[in-house]
Protein backbone atom coordinates (compact mmCIF):
# COMPACT_ATOMS: atom_id res chain seq x y z
CA UNK A 1 0.00 0.00 0.00
CA UNK A 2 1.55 3.26 -0.94
CA UNK A 3 1.60 5.98 1.90
CA UNK A 4 3.00 9.66 2.48
CA UNK A 5 5.52 10.13 4.73
CA UNK A 6 8.95 12.15 5.34
CA UNK A 7 11.62 10.47 4.24
CA UNK A 8 15.00 9.56 6.44
CA UNK A 9 18.53 9.30 3.95
CA UNK A 10 21.27 8.48 5.06
CA UNK A 11 25.16 8.49 3.78
CA UNK A 12 28.76 8.51 5.08
CA UNK A 13 30.76 11.36 4.89
CA UNK A 14 34.60 11.67 3.47
CA UNK A 15 35.47 11.13 7.12
CA UNK A 16 33.54 8.02 7.71
CA UNK A 17 31.16 10.10 10.02
CA UNK A 18 27.38 9.13 9.52
CA UNK A 19 25.42 12.08 8.02
CA UNK A 20 21.36 11.79 8.06
CA UNK A 21 19.02 14.58 6.82
CA UNK A 22 15.85 14.54 7.25
CA UNK A 23 13.94 15.45 3.64
CA UNK A 24 10.48 17.37 4.68
CA UNK A 25 9.22 16.51 1.45
CA UNK A 26 6.23 13.72 0.11
CA UNK A 27 7.51 10.70 -1.92
CA UNK A 28 5.97 7.86 -3.17
CA UNK A 29 7.04 4.96 -1.21
CA UNK A 30 5.60 1.24 -1.75
CA UNK A 31 5.44 -0.66 1.57
CA UNK A 32 5.61 -4.24 0.44
CA UNK A 33 4.89 -5.73 4.11
CA UNK A 34 4.59 -9.12 2.37
CA UNK A 35 8.81 -8.92 2.01
CA UNK A 36 9.44 -6.28 4.45
CA UNK A 37 11.67 -4.09 2.47
CA UNK A 38 11.47 -0.56 1.60
CA UNK A 39 11.54 0.20 -1.95
CA UNK A 40 13.51 3.41 -3.10
CA UNK A 41 12.27 6.03 -5.15
CA UNK A 42 13.87 8.82 -6.84
CA UNK A 43 13.59 12.31 -4.53
CA UNK A 44 12.18 15.34 -6.82
CA UNK A 45 15.49 17.10 -6.38
CA UNK A 46 17.29 14.31 -7.98
CA UNK A 47 18.91 12.33 -5.16
CA UNK A 48 18.33 9.14 -3.67
CA UNK A 49 17.74 7.44 -0.66
CA UNK A 50 20.27 5.05 -0.90
CA UNK A 51 23.21 6.90 0.05
CA UNK A 52 23.78 9.55 -2.76
CA UNK A 53 23.60 12.99 -1.12
CA UNK A 54 21.03 15.55 -3.45
CA UNK A 55 22.58 17.46 -6.40
CA UNK A 56 22.55 21.31 -6.21
CA UNK A 57 24.28 21.82 -2.76
CA UNK A 58 27.55 21.35 -1.08
CA UNK A 59 27.94 17.54 -0.38
CA UNK A 60 27.82 17.00 3.19
CA UNK A 61 29.64 14.01 2.37
CA UNK A 62 32.43 16.30 1.97
CA UNK A 63 31.94 18.85 5.16
CA UNK A 64 33.97 17.97 8.37
CA UNK A 65 32.08 20.47 10.61
CA UNK A 66 29.25 22.87 11.40
CA UNK A 67 29.52 26.10 9.14
CA UNK A 68 30.50 28.80 11.19
CA UNK A 69 31.23 26.64 14.10
CA UNK A 70 34.13 27.28 16.05
CA UNK A 71 36.07 25.12 18.98
CA UNK A 72 39.20 25.40 20.88
CA UNK A 73 42.01 23.25 20.64
CA UNK A 74 44.09 24.33 23.72
CA UNK A 75 44.19 26.88 26.08
CA UNK A 76 45.32 29.59 23.55
CA UNK A 77 44.57 28.10 19.99
CA UNK A 78 40.66 27.74 18.59
CA UNK A 79 39.80 26.90 14.80
CA UNK A 80 36.53 27.86 12.91
CA UNK A 81 34.77 26.44 10.24
CA UNK A 82 33.98 27.72 7.17
CA UNK A 83 30.84 28.56 5.35
CA UNK A 84 31.98 25.19 3.31
CA UNK A 85 32.16 23.01 6.80
CA UNK A 86 35.85 22.51 5.97
CA UNK A 87 37.98 23.40 9.17
CA UNK A 88 40.38 26.56 8.62
CA UNK A 89 44.13 27.01 9.84
CA UNK A 90 44.22 26.96 13.77
CA UNK A 91 44.48 30.58 15.09
CA UNK A 92 46.54 31.22 18.17
CA UNK A 93 44.36 33.91 20.61
CA UNK A 94 46.07 37.07 21.47
CA UNK A 95 45.55 35.88 25.27
CA UNK A 96 43.27 32.38 25.97
CA UNK A 97 40.98 30.24 24.14
CA UNK A 98 37.46 29.96 26.41
CA UNK A 99 34.39 28.17 25.28
CA UNK A 100 35.33 28.96 21.78
CA UNK A 101 36.15 32.19 21.65
CA UNK A 102 39.21 34.40 22.23
CA UNK A 103 39.11 36.38 25.62
CA UNK A 104 41.00 36.73 28.86
CA UNK A 105 44.12 39.06 29.09
CA UNK A 106 46.70 36.94 29.51
CA UNK A 107 48.07 33.57 27.85
CA UNK A 108 47.26 31.09 30.91
CA UNK A 109 50.44 29.86 32.92
CA UNK A 110 51.71 32.89 31.63
CA UNK A 111 53.88 35.01 34.76
CA UNK A 112 54.85 38.82 35.16
CA UNK A 113 56.51 40.34 37.68
CA UNK A 114 54.78 42.84 40.37
CA UNK A 115 58.15 43.51 42.39
CA UNK A 116 62.04 42.12 42.06
CA UNK A 117 60.34 39.41 44.52
CA UNK A 118 56.79 38.67 43.35
CA UNK A 119 55.07 37.17 40.53
CA UNK A 120 51.59 36.95 38.76
CA UNK A 121 50.51 33.86 37.44
CA UNK A 122 47.56 33.78 34.60
CA UNK A 123 44.82 31.58 35.19
CA UNK A 124 43.24 29.04 32.23
CA UNK A 125 40.25 31.35 32.51
CA UNK A 126 43.72 34.47 30.70
CA UNK A 127 43.00 36.41 34.04
CA UNK A 128 45.98 37.24 36.31
CA UNK A 129 45.93 35.56 39.37
CA UNK A 130 47.11 37.69 42.81
CA UNK A 131 51.06 37.93 43.14
CA UNK A 132 52.95 35.20 45.23
CA UNK A 133 56.57 35.49 46.41
CA UNK A 134 59.22 33.81 44.31
CA UNK A 135 61.74 31.31 45.83
CA UNK A 136 64.15 33.30 44.12
CA UNK A 137 64.27 36.64 42.15
CA UNK A 138 61.53 37.82 39.72
CA UNK A 139 63.59 38.83 36.79
CA UNK A 140 61.96 39.24 33.15
CA UNK A 141 59.14 36.69 32.24
CA UNK A 142 59.03 35.45 36.28
CA UNK A 143 60.40 33.67 38.84
CA UNK A 144 63.90 32.72 38.45
CA UNK A 145 67.15 31.80 40.19
CA UNK A 146 68.11 30.05 43.33
CA UNK A 147 67.97 32.90 46.08
CA UNK A 148 66.30 36.20 47.08
CA UNK A 149 68.34 38.92 45.56
CA UNK A 150 70.14 40.89 47.79
CA UNK A 151 70.46 38.24 50.52
CA UNK A 152 73.19 36.92 52.01
CA UNK A 153 74.55 33.77 54.02
CA UNK A 154 77.37 32.12 55.56
CA UNK A 155 79.23 29.89 53.18
CA UNK A 156 81.43 28.66 55.56
CA UNK A 157 82.23 30.18 59.11
CA UNK A 158 84.54 32.47 57.71
CA UNK A 159 83.14 33.03 54.35
CA UNK A 160 80.02 35.28 53.17
CA UNK A 161 78.11 35.07 49.70
CA UNK A 162 75.59 37.35 47.91
CA UNK A 163 72.50 36.74 46.29
CA UNK A 164 73.01 38.77 42.99
CA UNK A 165 69.81 40.49 41.27
CA UNK A 166 69.53 37.50 39.10
CA UNK A 167 68.75 35.57 41.98
CA UNK A 168 72.23 33.67 41.68
CA UNK A 169 74.53 33.13 44.41
CA UNK A 170 77.71 35.04 43.84
CA UNK A 171 81.28 33.93 44.68
CA UNK A 172 82.22 33.28 48.67
CA UNK A 173 83.86 36.11 50.12
CA UNK A 174 85.90 35.79 52.89
CA UNK A 175 85.72 37.66 56.13
CA UNK A 176 88.00 39.35 58.24
CA UNK A 177 87.02 37.14 61.22
CA UNK A 178 84.07 34.82 61.06
CA UNK A 179 80.36 34.96 59.07
CA UNK A 180 77.37 34.54 61.45
CA UNK A 181 73.72 34.56 60.78
CA UNK A 182 74.52 36.02 57.22
CA UNK A 183 77.09 38.93 58.02
CA UNK A 184 80.98 39.36 58.67
CA UNK A 185 81.62 39.75 62.15
CA UNK A 186 84.09 38.94 65.31
CA UNK A 187 86.92 40.35 66.48
CA UNK A 188 89.10 37.43 65.69
CA UNK A 189 89.44 34.29 64.17
CA UNK A 190 87.42 31.40 65.64
CA UNK A 191 89.56 29.01 67.35
CA UNK A 192 92.68 31.27 67.31
CA UNK A 193 94.65 32.13 70.42
CA UNK A 194 96.82 35.04 71.94
CA UNK A 195 99.17 34.98 75.02
CA UNK A 196 101.58 36.58 76.78
CA UNK A 197 103.64 35.01 79.33
CA UNK A 198 101.56 33.92 81.97
CA UNK A 199 97.89 34.20 80.03
CA UNK A 200 96.19 33.35 77.32
CA UNK A 201 92.93 34.00 75.29
CA UNK A 202 91.14 31.59 72.66
CA UNK A 203 88.90 32.97 70.06
CA UNK A 204 85.08 31.12 70.41
CA UNK A 205 82.76 30.45 67.15
CA UNK A 206 81.40 33.73 67.20
CA UNK A 207 84.65 35.78 67.09
CA UNK A 208 84.75 36.78 70.38
CA UNK A 209 87.83 36.69 72.50
CA UNK A 210 87.30 34.40 75.74
CA UNK A 211 89.77 33.43 78.44
CA UNK A 212 91.59 30.57 78.03
CA UNK A 213 93.73 28.23 80.33
CA UNK A 214 96.97 30.41 81.78
CA UNK A 215 99.92 29.58 80.70
CA UNK A 216 102.80 28.69 83.55
CA UNK A 217 105.74 31.25 84.16
CA UNK A 218 108.02 30.99 81.13
CA UNK A 219 105.25 30.25 78.50
CA UNK A 220 104.89 26.12 79.54
CA UNK A 221 100.84 25.86 78.45
CA UNK A 222 98.91 23.30 81.68
CA UNK A 223 98.37 19.82 81.51
CA UNK A 224 95.05 18.80 79.55
CA UNK A 225 93.42 19.81 75.89
CA UNK A 226 95.75 22.61 75.39
CA UNK A 227 99.00 22.57 73.52
CA UNK A 228 102.03 24.61 73.18
CA UNK A 229 103.17 25.77 69.67
CA UNK A 230 106.37 28.45 70.41
CA UNK A 231 104.77 30.60 72.49
CA UNK A 232 101.27 30.09 72.02
CA UNK A 233 99.22 27.78 74.34
CA UNK A 234 96.27 26.24 71.74
CA UNK A 235 94.05 23.49 71.05
CA UNK A 236 95.75 20.96 67.87
CA UNK A 237 91.84 19.95 67.52
CA UNK A 238 90.40 23.36 66.29
CA UNK A 239 93.08 25.66 65.97
CA UNK A 240 93.00 26.64 62.05
CA UNK A 241 97.02 27.51 62.36
CA UNK A 242 97.93 24.92 64.33
CA UNK A 243 95.33 21.90 63.09
CA UNK A 244 96.50 18.86 64.05
CA UNK A 245 99.93 19.47 64.36
CA UNK A 246 102.02 23.39 65.34
CA UNK A 247 102.33 25.27 62.34
CA UNK A 248 99.52 23.11 60.46
CA UNK A 249 97.78 26.46 58.49
CA UNK A 250 94.59 25.65 56.86
CA UNK A 251 94.82 27.88 54.97
CA UNK A 252 91.83 29.60 55.27
CA UNK A 253 90.01 26.77 56.05
CA UNK A 254 88.38 25.59 59.30
CA UNK A 255 89.94 23.22 61.62
CA UNK A 256 87.24 20.39 62.83
CA UNK A 257 88.50 17.48 64.97
CA UNK A 258 92.43 18.33 64.50
CA UNK A 259 91.67 18.47 60.36
CA UNK A 260 91.57 21.02 58.07
CA UNK A 261 88.14 21.89 56.34
CA UNK A 262 88.05 22.83 52.73
CA UNK A 263 87.69 25.95 51.54
CA UNK A 264 85.05 27.21 48.97
CA UNK A 265 86.94 29.41 46.09
CA UNK A 266 84.18 29.35 43.56
CA UNK A 267 80.49 27.76 43.28
CA UNK A 268 77.69 27.37 41.00
CA UNK A 269 79.69 26.62 37.58
CA UNK A 270 78.63 24.05 35.21
CA UNK A 271 80.46 20.60 34.59
CA UNK A 272 83.90 22.39 36.02
CA UNK A 273 87.24 20.27 35.09
CA UNK A 274 90.36 20.44 34.08
CA UNK A 275 91.67 22.01 36.65
CA UNK A 276 95.28 23.65 36.61
CA UNK A 277 97.77 26.15 38.89
CA UNK A 278 99.76 28.98 38.09
CA UNK A 279 101.69 29.91 41.23
CA UNK A 280 98.50 32.61 41.77
CA UNK A 281 95.67 31.17 40.22
CA UNK A 282 93.06 28.23 39.96
CA UNK A 283 92.24 27.35 36.15
CA UNK A 284 89.50 25.80 35.02
CA UNK A 285 87.42 24.61 32.32
CA UNK A 286 83.34 25.27 32.85
CA UNK A 287 80.35 24.74 30.59
CA UNK A 288 78.05 22.50 28.74
CA UNK A 289 78.98 19.48 26.96
CA UNK A 290 81.05 20.50 23.15
CA UNK A 291 81.48 24.11 24.59
CA UNK A 292 82.87 26.19 27.60
CA UNK A 293 85.06 28.77 28.56
CA UNK A 294 88.25 28.97 31.05
CA UNK A 295 87.95 30.42 34.29
CA UNK A 296 90.67 31.75 36.82
CA UNK A 297 90.60 32.49 40.71
CA UNK A 298 92.93 33.84 42.72
CA UNK A 299 94.41 30.95 45.62
CA UNK A 300 93.49 32.82 48.28
CA UNK A 301 90.23 33.93 47.13
CA UNK A 302 88.68 36.62 45.33
CA UNK A 303 86.58 37.36 42.45
CA UNK A 304 86.42 34.76 39.79
CA UNK A 305 88.06 35.88 36.12
CA UNK A 306 87.31 34.66 32.57
CA UNK A 307 90.04 34.15 30.70
CA UNK A 308 88.62 32.81 27.63
CA UNK A 309 84.91 32.40 26.27
CA UNK A 310 83.08 30.85 23.62
CA UNK A 311 85.26 27.79 22.92
CA UNK A 312 83.94 24.80 21.52
CA UNK A 313 85.01 21.51 22.03
CA UNK A 314 87.15 22.29 25.04
CA UNK A 315 88.86 19.66 26.43
CA UNK A 316 92.10 20.03 28.11
CA UNK A 317 93.63 23.36 29.51
CA UNK A 318 97.29 23.09 30.73
CA UNK A 319 99.96 25.65 31.82
CA UNK A 320 103.73 26.01 30.80
CA UNK A 321 106.42 28.58 30.05
CA UNK A 322 104.25 31.27 31.43
CA UNK A 323 101.40 30.63 28.95
CA UNK A 324 98.27 28.70 28.69
CA UNK A 325 97.08 26.21 26.55
CA UNK A 326 94.07 24.50 25.38
CA UNK A 327 92.83 22.34 23.10
CA UNK A 328 89.51 23.85 20.93
CA UNK A 329 87.39 23.00 17.71
CA UNK A 330 84.10 25.23 16.51
CA UNK A 331 81.41 25.10 13.51
CA UNK A 332 84.04 27.24 10.92
CA UNK A 333 86.58 24.55 11.26
CA UNK A 334 83.73 21.72 10.25
CA UNK A 335 84.62 19.31 13.05
CA UNK A 336 88.44 20.36 13.29
CA UNK A 337 90.33 21.29 16.10
CA UNK A 338 93.83 22.74 17.52
CA UNK A 339 95.58 23.79 20.61
CA UNK A 340 95.45 27.69 21.14
CA UNK A 341 97.73 29.94 23.33
CA UNK A 342 97.30 32.80 25.25
CA UNK A 343 98.86 34.54 28.04
CA UNK A 344 97.49 34.00 31.49
CA UNK A 345 95.18 37.02 31.38
CA UNK A 346 93.61 35.72 28.27
CA UNK A 347 94.98 37.96 26.15
CA UNK A 348 96.79 37.59 23.01
CA UNK A 349 94.92 34.53 22.07
CA UNK A 350 96.39 32.34 18.95
CA UNK A 351 96.97 29.26 17.17
CA UNK A 352 99.72 27.18 18.54
CA UNK A 353 98.90 24.14 16.27
CA UNK A 354 97.90 23.44 12.61
CA UNK A 355 93.86 22.15 12.67
CA UNK A 356 93.19 18.78 13.06
CA UNK A 357 90.55 16.37 11.86
CA UNK A 358 88.44 15.23 13.87
CA UNK A 359 90.42 16.91 16.88
CA UNK A 360 93.02 17.82 19.77
CA UNK A 361 92.19 15.19 22.61
CA UNK A 362 94.47 16.06 25.11
CA UNK A 363 97.48 18.48 25.83
CA UNK A 364 99.98 18.02 28.25
CA UNK A 365 102.72 20.71 28.90
CA UNK A 366 105.66 19.19 31.17
CA UNK A 367 109.03 20.93 30.64
CA UNK A 368 109.77 22.86 27.56
CA UNK A 369 107.88 20.62 25.31
CA UNK A 370 103.57 21.00 24.41
CA UNK A 371 102.28 17.31 24.00
CA UNK A 372 98.71 16.52 22.39
CA UNK A 373 97.04 14.04 20.29
CA UNK A 374 94.95 13.28 17.50
CA UNK A 375 92.58 10.38 17.44
CA UNK A 376 91.37 8.78 14.51
CA UNK A 377 89.17 5.75 14.31
CA UNK A 378 92.15 3.66 14.02
CA UNK A 379 94.86 5.49 15.70
CA UNK A 380 96.33 8.05 18.03
CA UNK A 381 98.43 10.85 16.84
CA UNK A 382 100.77 11.88 19.45
CA UNK A 383 102.52 15.38 18.42
CA UNK A 384 105.77 17.08 20.64
CA UNK A 385 106.30 20.92 19.64
CA UNK A 386 108.40 23.12 21.72
CA UNK A 387 107.00 26.10 24.25
CA UNK A 388 107.07 29.35 22.57
CA UNK A 389 107.57 32.63 24.54
CA UNK A 390 105.30 35.35 24.98
CA UNK A 391 107.29 37.55 22.11
CA UNK A 392 107.14 34.80 19.63
CA UNK A 393 105.07 34.98 16.94
CA UNK A 394 103.56 31.65 15.09
CA UNK A 395 102.52 28.58 15.64
CA UNK A 396 105.28 25.54 17.32
CA UNK A 397 107.77 23.35 15.85
CA UNK A 398 105.27 20.48 15.62
CA UNK A 399 107.20 16.87 15.38
CA UNK A 400 104.89 13.62 14.76
CA UNK A 401 106.45 11.86 17.64
CA UNK A 402 104.06 8.62 18.12
CA UNK A 403 101.37 6.78 16.19
CA UNK A 404 99.40 4.26 18.51
CA UNK A 405 97.21 1.80 17.14
CA UNK A 406 93.60 2.49 18.93
CA UNK A 407 93.06 5.18 21.86
CA UNK A 408 95.17 5.89 24.04
CA UNK A 409 94.03 4.74 27.92
CA UNK A 410 96.50 6.24 29.96
CA UNK A 411 99.72 9.00 28.53
CA UNK A 412 101.65 10.77 30.93
CA UNK A 413 105.92 12.62 29.88
CA UNK A 414 108.59 12.26 31.99
CA UNK A 415 112.24 13.05 31.36
CA UNK A 416 111.57 13.48 27.86
CA UNK A 417 110.16 9.77 27.62
CA UNK A 418 105.97 8.92 26.34
CA UNK A 419 104.86 6.72 28.59
CA UNK A 420 101.15 5.36 27.62
CA UNK A 421 98.60 2.46 27.74
CA UNK A 422 97.08 1.66 24.54
CA UNK A 423 93.27 -0.19 24.31
CA UNK A 424 93.45 -3.72 24.00
CA UNK A 425 93.93 -7.00 26.00
CA UNK A 426 96.13 -7.47 27.77
CA UNK A 427 96.74 -3.94 28.54
CA UNK A 428 100.61 -2.85 28.64
CA UNK A 429 102.24 -0.06 29.66
CA UNK A 430 104.90 1.61 26.59
CA UNK A 431 107.73 3.70 26.69
CA UNK A 432 109.20 5.46 24.08
CA UNK A 433 111.87 8.43 24.18
CA UNK A 434 112.19 9.23 20.69
CA UNK A 435 110.19 10.06 17.47
CA UNK A 436 112.57 7.48 15.32
CA UNK A 437 112.61 4.63 17.95
CA UNK A 438 110.47 2.11 18.38
CA UNK A 439 108.22 1.73 21.71
CA UNK A 440 109.54 -0.74 24.13
CA UNK A 441 107.04 -2.71 26.48
CA UNK A 442 107.67 -1.52 29.98
CA UNK A 443 105.35 -3.46 31.79
CA UNK A 444 102.57 -5.90 30.87
CA UNK A 445 99.96 -5.05 33.05
CA UNK A 446 97.97 -7.61 34.32
CA UNK A 447 94.86 -7.73 37.52
CA UNK A 448 92.72 -4.80 35.82
CA UNK A 449 92.68 -1.57 34.20
CA UNK A 450 95.80 0.19 34.71
CA UNK A 451 95.09 4.07 35.16
CA UNK A 452 97.37 7.34 35.78
CA UNK A 453 97.05 10.47 35.53
CA UNK A 454 98.10 12.56 32.29
CA UNK A 455 99.80 15.19 34.56
CA UNK A 456 101.43 15.04 38.23
CA UNK A 457 102.02 10.93 38.28
CA UNK A 458 105.93 10.86 38.14
CA UNK A 459 108.10 12.31 40.70
CA UNK A 460 111.32 11.81 38.66
CA UNK A 461 111.71 7.95 39.40
CA UNK A 462 108.95 6.32 39.26
CA UNK A 463 105.33 5.94 37.71
CA UNK A 464 102.11 6.00 40.30
CA UNK A 465 99.49 4.21 38.99
CA UNK A 466 96.34 2.15 40.29
CA UNK A 467 95.41 -1.26 38.60
CA UNK A 468 92.19 -2.89 39.81
CA UNK A 469 92.12 -2.36 44.13
CA UNK A 470 95.83 -2.04 44.05
CA UNK A 471 98.04 1.33 44.17
CA UNK A 472 101.76 0.99 42.67
CA UNK A 473 105.10 2.32 41.80
CA UNK A 474 107.35 1.43 38.85
CA UNK A 475 110.82 2.80 37.81
CA UNK A 476 110.93 4.59 34.94
CA UNK A 477 114.15 3.20 34.25
CA UNK A 478 114.37 -0.75 32.65
CA UNK A 479 114.12 -3.18 33.98
CA UNK A 480 111.37 -2.84 36.41
CA UNK A 481 109.07 -4.32 38.06
CA UNK A 482 105.74 -2.66 39.85
CA UNK A 483 105.58 -2.15 44.00
CA UNK A 484 102.28 -2.38 45.33
CA UNK A 485 102.06 0.76 48.02
CA UNK A 486 98.05 0.38 49.10
CA UNK A 487 95.30 -1.77 48.59
CA UNK A 488 91.38 -1.31 48.60
CA UNK A 489 89.98 1.67 47.32
CA UNK A 490 92.24 3.14 45.40
CA UNK A 491 92.75 5.67 42.02
CA UNK A 492 95.25 6.65 39.77
CA UNK A 493 97.47 9.58 42.23
CA UNK A 494 98.46 13.14 41.88
CA UNK A 495 102.41 12.84 43.64
CA UNK A 496 104.19 15.63 44.96
CA UNK A 497 107.83 15.42 47.01
CA UNK A 498 106.12 13.45 50.08
CA UNK A 499 103.20 11.74 49.41
CA UNK A 500 100.16 10.73 46.88
CA UNK A 501 96.97 12.07 47.20
CA UNK A 502 93.69 11.18 45.62
CA UNK A 503 90.00 10.55 45.60
CA UNK A 504 88.50 7.51 45.59
CA UNK A 505 85.14 6.17 46.13
CA UNK A 506 83.72 4.35 49.14
CA UNK A 507 80.71 2.69 47.64
CA UNK A 508 79.56 1.53 44.73
CA UNK A 509 76.91 4.23 42.67
CA UNK A 510 73.81 4.27 43.67
CA UNK A 511 72.62 4.60 40.13
CA UNK A 512 73.86 7.18 36.58
CA UNK A 513 74.42 10.87 38.13
CA UNK A 514 76.82 12.11 40.73
CA UNK A 515 77.74 10.23 43.84
CA UNK A 516 78.89 11.95 46.76
CA UNK A 517 80.60 8.65 48.32
CA UNK A 518 83.85 10.11 47.99
CA UNK A 519 86.62 10.61 50.27
CA UNK A 520 90.28 12.04 49.76
CA UNK A 521 93.64 10.02 50.97
CA UNK A 522 97.00 10.47 51.31
CA UNK A 523 99.39 7.60 51.05
CA UNK A 524 102.97 7.19 51.18
CA UNK A 525 105.36 7.21 48.02
CA UNK A 526 107.48 4.01 50.05
CA UNK A 527 105.97 0.41 49.54
CA UNK A 528 105.11 -1.06 53.13
CA UNK A 529 104.48 2.30 54.71
CA UNK A 530 100.36 0.55 55.56
CA UNK A 531 97.56 2.13 55.38
CA UNK A 532 96.09 5.48 53.33
CA UNK A 533 95.07 8.41 55.74
CA UNK A 534 91.37 9.36 55.16
CA UNK A 535 92.29 13.46 54.52
CA UNK A 536 88.58 14.51 54.25
CA UNK A 537 85.52 11.71 54.63
CA UNK A 538 82.82 11.48 52.70
CA UNK A 539 80.70 13.34 51.48
CA UNK A 540 82.76 14.54 48.64
CA UNK A 541 80.77 14.99 45.25
CA UNK A 542 82.00 13.50 42.18
CA UNK A 543 86.16 15.27 42.32
CA UNK A 544 87.85 15.41 39.18
CA UNK A 545 91.76 14.98 39.62
CA UNK A 546 93.44 16.09 42.42
CA UNK A 547 95.92 19.07 41.18
CA UNK A 548 98.65 20.15 44.37
CA UNK A 549 101.06 22.98 44.76
CA UNK A 550 103.53 23.12 47.79
CA UNK A 551 100.71 24.23 50.33
CA UNK A 552 97.36 22.75 48.88
CA UNK A 553 95.09 20.33 47.18
CA UNK A 554 92.83 21.61 44.53
CA UNK A 555 90.01 20.01 42.62
CA UNK A 556 86.70 20.80 41.27
CA UNK A 557 83.13 18.76 42.19
CA UNK A 558 81.82 17.46 38.80
CA UNK A 559 78.39 18.38 39.54
CA UNK A 560 78.98 22.13 39.97
CA UNK A 561 78.89 22.71 43.42
CA UNK A 562 82.69 24.04 43.98
CA UNK A 563 86.03 24.95 43.38
CA UNK A 564 87.89 23.61 46.41
CA UNK A 565 90.87 23.94 47.92
CA UNK A 566 92.39 22.39 51.32
CA UNK A 567 95.16 22.62 52.91
CA UNK A 568 97.91 19.47 52.70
Amino acid sequence: MASRRSRIVFWWNAAGAGVALALLQSSCEIDDRSTGVLESRPLPDGGSSQGTPPRGEDSAAARECIPDLAACVSTTQRRVCSTEGRWLEVERCPSACIDSACAGVCVPGEQRCTSSSEAQRCSDQGQWGAATACPGACSGQGCTGECTPGVTECASPTQLRLCNELGQWQTPISCDFTCQSGECGGDCTPASVRCDAVSAQRCDETGTWQDAPRCEPGGACPAGSVEQCGDVCTSLESDPLHCGACGHDCLGGVCTGGRCQPVVLGSGYTNPSAVALSETHVYFREGAQGAGRILRIPKGGGAVEVVAQGVSNLVAVALGGGQLYFASGNAATLGQGQVLRANLDGTELRPFSPLRAPGIFSVLVPGLNVWYTERSAQSTLVYRAGLLSEEQAGTGNEVEFSTVPGALLSMTVSNGCLLYVAQGAPQRLLRQCSPTAEAQEHYAGVGGELRFQSSASTDGDYLYFSQGSTLSRIALQLPAVPEPLVTGLVAPPSVDAEALYYAAATAEPAGAGCSTDFALYRASKEPGAGAPTEVLPPPLACPTQVVLDDTAAYWASADGSAVLQLAK
